[in-house]
């Protein structure tokens, strides 16, 4: 058992599980507009950004080949959260009130401490440490920051 004082370490890596599950769902947007835009022309335009937030989100979250992925959570008994890029930069966090917390899947949401925008880390079983998802999900029951059930 680990020493109560000592950080707790999430490594992210790429998740194909969520890779296919953002293929599914942008799929399915892309095909209801279209269909859509088979009886209004004016709803092609919807095509460009669903087709962007779906390379995003495919970058950022699945294969984390952008340069802002979070690529490594770690907190510790003090309350304290970092989040570390991919390119290696920390920012000092906190979760926010709500997060999803679900044997199968976590979705934690982060307010940055120096003003950056919102951030969101999708833990799922083939990306992270299942032990430390494990007590990371404790945790979250036990300080009451976890409001989603």
């Amino acid at each position: 058992m680990k020493p109560v004082r000592q950080k707790n370490v999430i490594e992210i890596q790429p998740s194909r599980l969520l890779g296919l599950f953002l293929c599914a769902t942008h799929l399915s947007a892309l095909t209801a507009v279209i269909d859509c835009a088979l009886q209004y022309p004016l709803c092609w335009i919807l095509t460009v950004p669903l087709l962007w937030n779906w390379i995003r989100a495919r970058s950022l979250h699945a294969v984390l080949t952008d340069r802002n992925a979070i690529a490594r959570v770690e907190w510790g008994a003090d309350g304290a959260w970092t989040l570390i890029e991919r390119r290696g930069r920390q920012i000092s966090a906190r979760p926010v009130e709500r997060n999803f917390v679900a044997p199968w899947m976590t979705l934690l949401s982060f307010t940055c401490q120096t003003g950056c925008r919102r951030r969101h880390i999708i833990l799922l079983a083939d990306n992270s440490d299942a032990d430390q998802v494990r007590r990371l999900r404790v945790r979250l029951r036990l300080s009451g920051s976890d409001r989603s059930h």
